[in-house]
Formats: structure tokens, sequence, C-alpha cells
């Protein structure tokens, strides 16, 4: 339970890492969110044995709380 936040990353599964990093150094901090203390998760959309690379899509949701303030 609880929200999350949702960012789709198409391309490459080695880059989800990178998109992961962004979220959490350009848009958290200006958010009005912050992290919860529950473990993030990646929904894998494709199979890469049956879709090519640069169109693999993947879900990163990362669990979010309205910070205090």
């Amino acid at each position: 339970g609880g929200d999350y936040v949702v960012l789709r990353q198409v391309g490459s599964y080695a880059q989800l890492e990178a998109a992961l990093d962004r979220v959490l150094a350009d848009w958290l901090p200006g958010s009005g969110y912050a992290l919860r203390d529950v473990p993030l998760h990646y929904l894998y959309l494709d199979d890469p044995e049956t879709v090519a690379e640069a169109a693999l899509r993947a879900d990163i949701c990362v669990p979010v709380r309205r910070a205090p303030g």
C-alpha cells in the first residue's frame, strides 16, 4: 500500500539505475515528497528475448509520502 511515483523507462534495462538516479536527484528534492522506508520495485513489461532493446519498457516504482512541512 501507499503512494508510489512511477517512471516508465524505455530502452535497455541496463539503464534502469541511471533513470532511478535521475528521479532521486532531479525530481524528488523539489517534489514535495520524501521516500518511504519500503523497497522500490521494477516492473519489467517486455521480454528482452522477443523485444528489441531500444523498445524494452519497465516501470520504476518508488515509494513516497508527502514531505513534512
